[in-house]
């Protein structure tokens, strides 16, 4: 089958599990012309991102090559849904080399929690430097203390609070 022919295939939604496991039943490299389709379908939980994931996680690092640079180019695709779903269900031998990439990857706080899937990924392979690891998690639980007395304090301000100076500090705009 041509790729036009497998989009045609693709579950419509992410609750067609029906039609994923079709998908999946095809195996690969039938499937290869829309890999990263099928990728593109595990981006929420759901009964198809379920299938997909562990048709990946199954089919490993031999068929799915993905190197530093493949992270650099895909990077959306792969830490977003790749490291928290695929990269865990691999062996180790087969994530070795991304441990640069996913270390940098895990100084990037981002709002999908990217940054703690690497870091739970580097802690379960034991690729991290442990030290290393322990001083990100505190400074990341500072920055989230930081952020959440902010917001605290933003929220104070909405409901007509005062900031300690004396003046109203509601959010106006001009």
């Amino acid at each position: 089958m041509d790729r036009k022919q497998l989009l045609r295939l693709m579950p419509r939604n992410q609750s067609d599990s029906v039609v994923a496991k079709m998908m999946v039943d095809l195996g690969y490299p039938t499937v290869k012309p829309v890999l990263k389709d099928m990728l593109h379908c595990i981006r929420t939980d759901s009964e198809v991102a379920d299938i997909f994931c562990e048709f990946f996680a199954q089919l490993g690092s031999n068929v799915i090559k993905i190197d530093e640079k493949g992270i650099e180019e895909s990077k959306d695709l792969w830490l977003r849904y790749g490291i928290p779903n695929i990269l865990p269900r691999w062996p180790i031998e087969a994530i070795t080399h991304l441990k640069h990439s996913v270390a940098e990857c895990a100084t990037r706080p981002d709002r999908y929690n990217t940054d703690l899937y690497c870091i739970k990924l580097l802690i379960n392979t034991q690729l991290g430097d442990l030290a290393w690891l322990v001083e990100l998690l505190e400074s990341k639980q500072k920055c989230l203390t930081n952020r959440l007395d902010l917001i605290k304090s933003l929220q104070f301000q909405m409901e007509g609070g005062k900031n300690g100076s004396g003046k109203d500090d509601n959010i106006t705009t001009d």
